[in-house]
């Protein structure tokens, strides 16, 4: 099993040409009955043709702090994407996200891609909780043809779990419990040598999903410490 374990490793492959900047902020959207927020950005230096893995921009909200964010929804003709943040998060970054208004300019210092590789030809299964949505979203962008990518996102709350689905075109299984997502990715029944598992990080190791799917001969699986 492949475990990544920080950020540093995990995105290690740094646009250099893009390294820093000044994003605009489009829109700001508060989930009705959920705590989510999604971001629209203007990146007007970035040539996001380069962005064929997942992404990861590294925000300064102050002098000294700094927040990592993987952006969906990338649209390299107008250098725009999104981002979601789980305001519940006591965190500097979600309370950084909190004040941004429309037109807020927004310094980024870095912008790197996901270090490994997805696999080629196996079938790509994304798991996150309601945390990491976005992690599944650009999963799903870079995941080539589209048949190969099966999601599932462990969301708790019922309005963020429709609005979820509703949103976006994406192929994703939401459940409420960790129980419930286990006995459900098990049932699928997937080809050990022929399906890769990306998992956000609040599925670290140690967590039940990864112990199950190891418990059943999975092993092509990688935990990622994805920004939010």
């Amino acid at each position: 099993m492949l475990i990544l374990h920080n950020t540093t490793s995990a995105f290690e492959n740094p646009i250099r040409k893009e390294s820093s900047g000044t994003a605009l902020v489009l829109d700001v959207r508060l989930w009705p009955g959920s705590n989510l927020l999604e971001i629209d950005l203007h990146l007007p230096s970035v040539n996001m043709l380069d962005w064929i893995d997942i992404m990861q921009v590294t925000f300064c909200i102050d002098k000294a702090c700094f927040w990592d964010s993987i952006p969906f929804g990338w649209d390299a003709e107008t250098a725009t994407c999104s981002i979601l943040i789980d305001t519940a998060q006591d965190s500097f970054g979600a309370k950084w996200a909190t004040q941004l208004r429309h037109l807020d300019k927004v310094a980024y210092t870095k912008i790197c891609s996901y270090s490994g590789k997805l696999h080629p030809s196996n079938l790509i299964v994304g798991i996150a909780d309601g945390s990491n949505l976005g992690f599944l979203l650009a999963l799903q962008q870079v995941v080539k043809p589209a048949y190969r990518f099966e999601a599932f996102a462990l969301i708790k709350e019922s309005d963020t779990a429709k609005l979820f689905n509703e949103y976006f075109n994406i192929s994703a299984t939401t459940v409420t419990s960790q129980r419930e997502l286990i006995s459900l990715v098990l049932s699928q029944q997937y080809c050990a040598n022929h399906t890769s598992f990306y998992l956000s990080e609040e599925m670290h190791p140690d967590n039940n999903i990864c112990k199950s799917l190891e418990a059943t001969n999975y092993g092509n699986i990688h935990v990622l410490p994805f920004g939010r």
